[in-house]
């Protein structure tokens, strides 16, 4: 609907619409059990020049923590993924808890990504859209829809 010459549309049917098509398109690899901190992920992915973005449950915990997990979930291109796996299998630190690394390949140029204590994790509004993408993220994301959207500005 076009008033004021501004575009508006419904939230809640664009998350619907947007999160069934990032359903379809999402493609995990196979998880890597390890020992690792999301800062030493981090720092080594950094490091080695492999360029990467956290997502998912990772990502909404950095805009607004929700609940503990002790899983990574991270988007890399999908030529990384080898090089990602040699990394985060040396990437351990002493209060790293034992989780899984979840890969998912994507075009990094195709996300949106922000920066959040000095992380590099998908905006507030792509993490709502793959939270409810997968199959666990149905509460993360109506938490964040419901306490982080709001607050955010809407159009120009």
């Amino acid at each position: 609907m076009e008033r004021d010459r501004r575009l508006r549309v419904d939230r809640a049917r664009l998350l619907t619409f947007l999160g069934w098509f990032r359903a379809s398109s999402i493609r995990p690899e196979n998880p890597l059990a390890v020992e690792l901190s999301v800062e030493a992920l981090e720092s080594r992915l950094a490091a080695d020049g492999v360029p990467h973005c956290f997502g998912f449950f990772t990502a909404a915990n950095e805009w607004s923590f929700f609940e503990a997990r002790a899983d990574v979930h991270l988007y890399v291109e999908r030529g990384s993924v080898r090089r990602v796996r040699r990394i985060a299998q040396d990437a351990r630190s002493r209060r790293a808890s034992r989780g899984f690394l979840q890969i998912y390949t994507e075009s990094l140029s195709g996300l949106s990504v922000a920066t959040r204590a000095g992380l590099p994790v998908t905006s507030p509004f792509q993490t709502v859209v793959d939270l409810r993408a997968h199959p666990e993220g149905g509460a993360h994301a109506a938490f964040l829809e419901a306490n982080l959207l709001p607050r955010l500005r809407e159009g120009p």
